[in-house]
């Protein structure tokens, strides 16, 4: 069950021991909005599991702990201070539209000569061949780091994985990183 304590003092209201069902996954932690003399200090402590990551690009089912923290006058400079640290796992990770083989088909292609060896049709081909399928990447272990609003996920074996998410913009993107390119 969905349970929470409630702390409220002059100056702070908290969420303390709170824990919540999200479809099969959990997540529990703590959560503090203190007032300060440079307006809101907001803390989080989090851990969470079998949580199903959101729609997009990038599936799968993240586990891990995290801790953040930011200060700001408003929401919206709350999330550009965001800044923190954690590890994570996630199982089941597969990217969309970044079909391992891609570049390897394409380079054939040029080899055939089925593609012109300019910069626009290179661009135009790769693309349509990462689309063809998706990075299944299976369990991957990640540490977070976070500044400035941007927290990212990355992985230590290769391929190298990046995952970032921009609380400043709510949006998020995704790297992949063969071993020794950047």
């Amino acid at each position: 069950s969905d349970l929470f304590r409630l702390r409220l003092e002059p100056g702070l209201v908290a969420l303390e021991q709170a824990r919540m069902k999200l479809g099969e996954g959990t997540l529990a932690g703590d959560l503090a909005l203190r007032r300060t003399a440079e307006g809101a200090a907001l803390l989080v402590k989090t851990e969470f599991a079998n949580l199903a990551l959101p729609q997009g690009p990038v599936a799968g089912r993240i586990s891990g702990r995290a801790e953040l923290t930011s200060i700001g006058l408003s929401h919206a400079a709350l999330a550009a201070g965001l800044a923190g640290e954690g590890r994570a796992q996630i199982e089941g990770l597969t990217i969309a539209n970044a079909d391992p083989a891609a570049v390897g088909r394409l380079m054939a292609s040029v080899d055939r000569g089925q593609v012109n060896v300019d910069e626009r049709d290179l661009r135009a081909a790769l693309l349509r061949e990462f689309e063809r399928g998706s990075f299944a990447a299976g369990k991957r272990d990640f540490v977070m780091g976070g500044a400035g609003g941007v927290l990212r996920f990355e992985s230590r074996e290769a391929p190298l994985l990046s995952l970032g998410f921009d609380a400043r913009q709510w949006s998020g993107d995704v790297r992949v990183m063969f071993a020794g390119t950047q």
